[in-house]
């Protein structure tokens, strides 16, 4: 059951203050928040006309970050009645859930939390909306399906039934039936997206309109993340893992959502109505829904790797990796996931004073711009040597494996050769520890509070150079610190090269096992996951003239999308062969059709490359026909070069227009 929250008549201001102290609350706080909340007006002003100012007696001022949460704190008392762990809060909306085995049951369960807040309200003066509950059971038992039989929640005057016209309960945007099949969720979420879709369709042609790569970014942002709106929540996958493969029953969501992509598709590519579904995948850079959602359903799983340890999610996905019990959808994409570090958010205060990473840069001496490296093979190793009085004592090769990135395997053999150098016996003589290393990123941020990847090597780092004037040192050597310098890589300095010597030996070798994978490492992971079966899919649906041409893959943003609309349109057309050719109005009997080039040849895909007047006007790119097609048609680089020719030529303008130029 869901019921919305409204702040009362009653001074709930006051409420919020009187709480503080039984709460511990500093008193000085209190008395700010008193401060705040209290002897506060408000007028009005219209066309520069300002009205008298009228004193606000219940309420918080609308707009400060400290409103919503005073707020917070003042309900929050709500959900610690009878079951807290049944009770669910968002802003001002409050939802309570009842399981057993008989929805009468449930309906008892409900109406004693619905009296109890009730109560709660009449005392703290909470006035609720009633006409805003909400009752929904959820059952698969055919007997529980009609809305006009289930049992009600009843307290005091109060009746709380299901809608027998709407058999859904809308909680933060998502739609739950009573099956949780989630199809009205699917059916209304794909219906407004395929709505702006159509819209976009109108803002371009086959030859004129917005610049495809800008309706692509539209679409989108306005079209698919409305249309895959809480899919983490709801997309089950298109089977449950098992031997058996068991379907979840998600083809009618699929077949919608397909529509909504391939409209999305037509109105940012300039096609032909023909065009096969393939090509408008490839050549629009959209992904097919059933890949797309496990892309999100998997991306929100590894986002669970960076909660802070008080939420909810991350509670319960600890428990799951405890138990190893595949027991629910969410269990099912926990584990599925390799083992990996836990990241804190929390773990350092957003408002505590950071260097700026211009300081940091300029203290470690490094340029602007510079990035690190990353494997071929996406094996990760790292190594360090060590240099006192010109002379190396120490040398290690680290390995990691497939989990961890360049920037975490760095991380780690910067935080390993500090321990080595600390723990050797000459460091008693040693003034300075200097930390050099060609990771710019890695470089920057090595003394500064870390809540992303490898966030415990950072933290362990910090701590090591802090400790580092505390080390056992003789008497004249003074106490020194940890200095961090960045050297150009790649760059013939002997250290530097016998360093990535090491690392390469490290990335070479066999990890140790078990080994934990850094968070970017799992974000990699998934992002991988998701092209390879993007990929592996265009390999087997790709049409026999993308083979020829050998259009290998299937990018997310295709650099053909940033010509115009006319040139891409002719560009698809001749890679598929749907457009203004012979063949094709032959195929589809277009009677008023002109199927001949003005060189007197029938017009064809490749007509352009051999017509002799074309040739004329403008020298083709040189070398053997088969590699110059398969060039200027097969690849990003060389569709810009035959645009550039087309226009040069006026191919489709004089040469072989789609009507005959009528004679001057």
């Amino acid at each position: 059951m869901t019921s919305n929250l409204r702040r009362g008549a009653a001074d709930s201001r006051e409420a919020v203050v009187k709480r503080k102290n039984p709460a511990g609350w500093p008193t000085n706080l209190v008395l700010w928040i008193a401060s705040f909340a209290t002897g506060r007006s408000v007028q009005i002003r219209l066309d520069g006309e300002i009205g008298p100012s009228t004193d606000i007696a219940c309420g918080l001022p609308q707009g400060s970050p400290v409103s919503g949460i005073l707020f917070m704190l003042y309900i929050a008392p709500l959900f610690r009645l009878g079951n807290p762990r049944n009770k669910f809060g968002y802003a001002d909306d409050a939802a309570n859930l009842a399981i057993s085995t008989s929805l009468a049951t449930n309906c008892e369960a409900l109406s004693d939390s619905l009296q109890e807040a009730l109560n709660w309200g009449a005392a703290e003066g909470i006035t609720f909306a009633p006409d805003k509950y909400e009752l929904l059971h959820f059952s698969r038992r055919k007997a529980d399906q009609d809305p006009t039989c289930t049992p009600s929640v009843k307290a005091g005057s109060i009746t709380v039934s299901e809608n027998t016209k709407r058999l859904y309960l809308r909680w933060l945007g998502i739609l739950y039936d009573k099956k949780l099949t989630f199809k009205w969720h699917v059916g209304e979420t794909a219906s407004k997206a395929l709505t702006v879709a159509n819209a976009l369709r109108s803002l371009g042609n086959t030859a004129r309109g917005v610049k495809p790569y800008l309706l692509q970014q539209a679409v989108l942002a306005c079209v698919l993340h409305k249309a895959y709106y809480g899919a983490e929540t709801w997309w089950p996958g298109r089977t449950r893992p098992g031997p058996t493969q068991t379907s979840n029953r998600v083809g009618e969501h699929l077949k919608k959502l397909t529509k909504v992509v391939l409209t999305g598709a037509r109105a940012v590519l300039p096609v032909f109505r023909t065009t096969p579904i393939s090509v408008l995948y490839r050549e629009s850079g959209f992904s097919p829904p059933e890949i797309e959602l496990d892309r999100i359903a998997l991306l929100a799983t590894v986002r669970l790797r960076r909660l802070d340890p008080y939420h909810p999610l991350r509670r319960r996905a600890e428990q799951v990796a405890s138990n190893s019990r595949q027991t629910s959808r969410f269990a099912r994409r926990i584990l599925a996931l390799p083992n990996s570090e836990q990241i804190n958010p929390l773990q350092h205060a957003p408002w505590h004073p950071r260097e700026t990473r211009e300081n940091a840069q300029a203290r470690i001496g490094a340029p602007m711009g510079r990035n690190g490296s990353r494997l071929v093979d996406g094996r990760a190793g790292g190594g360090y040597i060590g240099f006192q009085a010109h002379n190396q004592f120490l040398r290690s090769s680290l390995s990691y494996g497939h989990g961890k990135e360049v920037f975490d395997a760095e991380a780690e053999a910067a935080l390993a050769g500090a321990q080595a150098a600390i723990a050797y016996p000459t460091a008693q003589f040693a003034t300075n520890l200097w930390i050099c290393l060609d990771n710019l990123e890695v470089a920057t941020r090595l003394l500064s509070p870390s809540t992303g990847s490898s966030q415990e090597a950072f933290e362990s780092f910090r701590t090591l150079a802090a400790g580092w004037p505390l080390r056992e040192r003789l008497p004249h050597t003074k106490s020194g610190s940890v200095q961090i310098r960045w050297v150009p890589g790649h760059t013939k300095i002997p250290e530097n090269e016998a360093a990535d010597s090491a690392a390469k030996e490290g990335a070479a070798s066999t990890p140790p096992s078990p080994c934990k994978s850094s968070y970017a490492s799992l974000k990699r992971h998934a992002k991988t996951q998701s092209l390879s079966a993007a990929q592996t899919r265009w390999q087997t649906i790709a049409p026999q003239t993308y083979q020829d041409l050998e259009i290998t893959t299937s990018p997310k943003r295709p650099g053909e999308l940033q010509l115009n609309r006319l040139d891409l349109g002719h560009i698809i057309a001749a890679r598929t062969g749907h457009g203004d050719f012979a063949d094709y109005h032959e195929r589809f009997n277009h009677d008023d059709a002109h199927l001949l080039c003005r060189c007197g040849a029938r017009k064809a895909p490749l007509h352009f490359f051999f017509c002799y007047i074309a040739k004329r006007r403008a020298p083709r790119p040189p070398g053997p026909p088969s590699e110059v097609i398969s060039f200027l048609l097969g690849t990003a680089k060389g569709a810009q070069k035959l645009a550039t020719w087309l226009a040069e030529t006026r191919f489709f303008e004089d040469i072989c227009p789609r009507q005959p130029l009528l004679s001057t």
